[in-house]
This record gives C-alpha cells, sequence and structure tokens, in this order.
C-alpha cells in the first residue's frame, strides 16, 4: 500500500514540475515585455492592414474588370450577333447610316442588356471590320473614329493569339464632357472561319467605378487612396483636392523607393500599394499613423492584468487537475494492463463529467465491444464460408449459357430443325449484345439486336405481329444508347398490340432533322386514353411525376438513359399514333460518332 501512494506521489510531483514551470514562465515573459510586443504588433498588423487595404481595392478593381470581360465575350455565344458582324465586315461599303434597321435594333438590344448589367459602363461599342460601327450609350459617349486605322484593332485583326485586350486611361468626348475611361476589347470571331471579323469595346467610366470599389471595399473612414495606370498617370486621388495633387508625387516618389511610412503636412502615415497583374493598375494607401496606433496604452495595461489574472487561475486550476487526474490515470492504467492480459470483464468505474471520465466511459464500451466483436467474427467467418460454398454451387456464367446456345443451333442445325435453330441464333445474339461492354453503341448494332428480338416474338405470335424498319444505312452509323429501342418496342407489343385478338404491327423509322437524329415507333395496338397519354407526356417532361410502379416503367428508364447522357433537350416523346388507334414513340437524339461520344465523355 505504501509503495502505491509513493508512486501517487511520483506522478504528482512530476505533473507539477513539467507543467507549472511550462506556464508560469512564458505568462512572466510575457508579462516583462507586453509593452514592447504589444507595441511592434499593433504596428506590424497597421503596416498588414493598409497593405491589405491597397489589395483588397485592388482585387475588386480586377474583380470589375473580370466581370467587364465577361460581358465583352457575351458575342461568343450570340450567333446573331456574329452573323450581323461578319456580314458587315464582308461588305466594307456598308455604314452605320446604310445598315439594316433590324440590325441596329437586335445590336442595340444586346448593347443594352449589357449596360444594364453593370452600372459603372458607360457605352458597349461594337466595331466591325468594315466600316460599319455600332455604339450605344446611356450618356451619348462618342466611339472611336477610324477604328481600322488604330494600333489595338490592327493587332486584333492580325493576331490569332490575342482576343482580349484591356486599353488604358483615355478620354472620350460625351454629352456630359469629357469623360476619363479605361477600356475591355474583345475580339468578334465568326465560328465558322475562325476569323477576327470585329471587335466589342466596353468603355468604363474610371471616376465612378473606382469610388465605387473603394465604397465597398475601405473599412477606414481617414484612409487617402491613390490609384495609377500601367503608365504611372495619376487615374484616381481620393479625397479630390489640390494639395492632394502634390501628395500624389510624394506618393508616387515614396513607392518607387519602397518606402513603408512617409510624413506629410505634420502627419505621419503608413504607405501600401498593390499592383493588378490584369490591369497593371497601382493601388496606394495611406492611413495615418495616429488611428491605427491609438489603442496601445489600453492594450498594454488589460494584458499586464489578464496575465496576473491567468497566473492565480491557472495555477489554481492546474494543481486541482494534477490531484484528479493522477488517481483516474492510475485506476485507467491497471485496469488496461488486465485487458492486455485478455480479462475483457473489467470495468473502469467512472464518476464526475470530465474529459477523463468520457475516456473512461469510452473504455468500458471498448471492452464491452471488443468482447462482443470477438463473438461476431468468430459467427461472421462461419456465416461467410457457408455463403461462399452457395454461391459456388449456384453459379452459372452467362458465358456458359451463351455457348450452351451455340451447341443448340449446332445440334439443331444438324437435326435438320431450322426454325429451332434461328430461335437458338437468335437468342444467343440477344445475350452476346447483353454482354458486350459499353454504354453506347453504333444504331447499326442496335437495329441487328431489334431485329433479333422480333424474329423470337413471330415465333410466338406468328401471324399476328408484323414489323417494317426503314432507317436508312448512312444513319446507322451515329451513336444510340444500348437497349433504347428494345423496351419501347417490348412495350408497343406487350401493352398494345398483344391485348388485341387480330394482332397488330410495328414500324420503326429513322431520319434526320437538321443536326438530329429521329427515331419513331408507331403500333396499331389497343392505344391509350386521352388522360393516360397525357399523362405519361406529363411525366416523359417533369421528372417528379414518375410513377415507380407503372407497368410503361421501361419508357421512364429510357428517357432517363438519353437524358443523362446526351442532356434535356434530348429524349422520349409520346402522341397518338397515325396507324390507327395505337401510340406513335418519338425519340430526338444528336448525331454523334462513336469518336464523337467518346471525346465528349472525356471532356
Amino acid at each position: 500500500m505504501k509503495l502505491r501512494d509513493h508512486r501517487v506521489f511520483l506522478f504528482r510531483t512530476q505533473l507539477s514540475l513539467i507543467l507549472l514551470p511550462l506556464i508560469l514562465l512564458p505568462l512572466a515573459c510575457i508579462g516583462y515585455v507586453s509593452y514592447q510586443i504589444s507595441y511592434h504588433a499593433l504596428q506590424n498588423r497597421s503596416a498588414t492592414n493598409v497593405s491589405q487595404i491597397a489589395s483588397l481595392v485592388n482585387r475588386n478593381l480586377d474583380t470589375t474588370l473580370q466581370q467587364a470581360i465577361q460581358l465583352a465575350k457575351t458575342p461568343l455565344y450570340d450567333t446573331t450577333i456574329q452573323h450581323i458582324v461578319t456580314y458587315y465586315a464582308q461588305h466594307p461599303e456598308l455604314n452605320f447610316d446604310r445598315a439594316s434597321l433590324q440590325d441596329i435594333q437586335t445590336v442595340g438590344n444586346f448593347s443594352l442588356n449589357i449596360l444594364i448589367h453593370n452600372s459603372n459602363i458607360d457605352s458597349v461599342d461594337i466595331y466591325t471590320a468594315g466600316s460599319t460601327a455600332f455604339p450605344e450609350s446611356l450618356i451619348g459617349l462618342q466611339p472611336f473614329g477610324q477604328w481600322t486605322t488604330l494600333p489595338w484593332f490592327q493587332k486584333l485583326m492580325r493576331s490569332s493569339s490575342v482576343r482580349t485586350m484591356l486599353l488604358p486611361t483615355h478620354v472620350l468626348p460625351s454629352d456630359q464632357g469629357n469623360r476619363q475611361v479605361f477600356s475591355v476589347v474583345q475580339a468578334i470571331v465568326n465560328v465558322d472561319t475562325f476569323q477576327t471579323v470585329g471587335a466589342i469595346v466596353l468603355n468604363i467610366d474610371t471616376q465612378n467605378a473606382i469610388e465605387q470599389i473603394i465604397a465597398e471595399s475601405a473599412e477606414q473612414s481617414d484612409t487617402m487612396y491613390f490609384v495609377y495606370g500601367a503608365n504611372d498617370q495619376t487615374m484616381y486621388i481620393t479625397p479630390s483636392k489640390n494639395k492632394e495633387l502634390a501628395l500624389s508625387h510624394t506618393v508616387q516618389e515614396a513607392l518607387r523607393q519602397h518606402v513603408g511610412q512617409l510624413t506629410w503636412d505634420n502627419t505621419d502615415y503608413f504607405i501600401s500599394s498593390n499592383i493588378s497583374s490584369l490591369s497593371g493598375c497601382t493601388v496606394a494607401a495611406l492611413v495615418p499613423r495616429s488611428s491605427l496606433m491609438q489603442d496601445i496604452e489600453a492594450i498594454k495595461q488589460t494584458t499586464v492584468f489578464m496575465i496576473c489574472l491567468t497566473i492565480l487561475l491557472v495555477v489554481g486550476a492546474t494543481l486541482l487537475a494534477i490531484h484528479r487526474l493522477s488517481q483516474q490515470i492510475t485506476q485507467l492504467r491497471s485496469l488496461m494492463r488486465q485487458v492486455e492480459k485478455g480479462n475483457l470483464d473489467v470495468r473502469f468505474h467512472v464518476h464526475g463529467r470530465g474529459e477523463l471520465t468520457s475516456l473512461g466511459n469510452s473504455f468500458n464500451h471498448m471492452v464491452v465491444r471488443l468482447k462482443q466483436l470477438i463473438q461476431d467474427n468468430y459467427e461472421s467467418q462461419l456465416q461467410r464460408k457457408k455463403a461462399e460454398l452457395a454461391a459456388l454451387h449456384s453459379q452459372i456464367h452467362p458465358h456458359f449459357l451463351y455457348n450452351t446456345l451455340g451447341i443448340f443451333q449446332m445440334l439443331a442445325v444438324t437435326e435438320g430443325q431450322e426454325r429451332l435453330a434461328t430461335m437458338a441464333y437468335n437468342l444467343g445474339q440477344l445475350m452476346r449484345y447483353a454482354l458486350e461492354a459499353g454504354t453506347l453503341v453504333e444504331l447499326k448494332q442496335e437495329v441487328e439486336h431489334i431485329e433479333h428480338f422480333l424474329s423470337l416474338l413471330q415465333e410466338r405470335y406468328e401471324e399476328r405481329l408484323g414489323y417494317t424498319i426503314q432507317i436508312p444505312e448512312e444513319l446507322q452509323l451515329y451513336t444510340i444508347p444500348r437497349f433504347t429501342l428494345q423496351p419501347l418496342i417490348e412495350n408497343a407489343i406487350y401493352h398494345g398490340i398483344d391485348p388485341k385478338i387480330e394482332g397488330g404491327n410495328i414500324e420503326v423509322r429513322g431520319w434526320q432533322e437538321e443536326k438530329h437524329l429521329i427515331l419513331s415507333i408507331l403500333d396499331d395496338g389497343i392505344g391509350m386514353s386521352d388522360e393516360e397519354l397525357h399523362r405519361w407526356q406529363s411525366a416523359l417532361k417533369y421528372e417528379a411525376n414518375l410513377l415507380a410502379r407503372s407497368r410503361h416503367i421501361g419508357l421512364l428508364n429510357v428517357q432517363g438513359q438519353i437524358q443523362r447522357i446526351f442532356g434535356p433537350e434530348y429524349g422520349l416523346a409520346l402522341a397518338a399514333s397515325r396507324m390507327g388507334r395505337g401510340v406513335s414513340m418519338t425519340i430526338r437524339l444528336p448525331l454523334w460518332s462513336l469518336e464523337e461520344a467518346a471525346l465528349e465523355g472525356e471532356s
């Protein structure tokens, strides 16, 4: 008993010697140098804040430019604008006065839509490679004259790699006087010839755009901002006063010398700058030093008080925690040694609500769970061996069935049973098609598959079932999802033709509409009521209306497979058949070869 108490005493002493110095010495050092640390930390933080302010303003400026660049790229996705610009580029004898009113309205509406999406854009000008330009501005901002001779336009026309440009700050006249703007230029390319046929220019109001960005980004009310263009011209000063013009030159000189602080008009400032990699603009921010350092005395006093209070609380809490931990840790360690020896009936007697108590509860659950897992593992091993044996006994490989059908066909031919041989061959081809890998196949393979399928069904229905397949051979090279036609034909036969005593006919046709492959399956079966037809038309359009237990679930599976692969604009449509009371099912697919389908899958 004495030996055990001696060990507990050593454990407590060890914890005290480790924890108390680790806590008290750092706190004492912090108290001794609290003022110096607080001062330098606040100074560094102030410099960082100024840097972050400049960086944030520049990032927001870049965001504005990126938004303008994205808006400038909208003609790349508008074929109507491309065709209009291409037409006037190919007819240089036409100018704006001779342009079609419809073209002017179309381009004007397109440009107005861009102006609505960004209030900082003063004008949207579309220039063709000919003699026609389509300017649009809410304030009467004048477009470039003789744009085909301008260096930036000639560079766009000659280069196949340069498509987007940023023009530095320049002045353009308007109904409200001269406006200082910078421009985003995007080449307009004919998607058929990949030739540059014109350009779209978005002119952005420099003053308003930067003021709005600063208003959204700035947190310091007494911060001054200076924005310089890529060619070092002054683009913006806040507040805009005459004396700041002289300060602007001082700021530029400080930036060239990489100085972090400067004095102006008996006031010390922190200065930081950020250069945009997108526009090349430099944003400089000046924050008065007094506004950032005014709280240092309060921080020092608060730090000293909190350190003293923390020392008292930590020492008391540490001593109490050491006392309680040592007892519970010793108990838990003893129990773990018994578990190591194989005794899984031990339990940790918990008391209290501390984290070590939670650890004791976890230990108890672990022991119980470990004992149960050992028993469960033993039983699961027995069950798995039984399941593996049962699986071996019941397994029949699909290829074995396919090869067996081949033997049936050979024997039927040998015995002169041509009908049976044909049925075995058709069934074998159906199984072979099902075993092949890949989701997409050529339409020719799908047609061969449904021919084998219909041949087998004719053996059952005889004269009650007739069918025709009319799909041009050149269309059979395009791609279709595997098992698209069979479920639809099967639905048409079982739910349309089979209920009719006299039977009926199936007609499978295919044709091309523009860039789409159209397949139709028509039957003259019993058809559907108007209510049922309308319900299924709605179900095919809206996934929320799908009925999982319907007898026509094959239709929804085909619809889902087509739209998952090709998109919601493709798929299946139902209508009343022109052959009688039956149903017409139409499938719309893109004209994809297997190579194109593979490339789409990679992208």
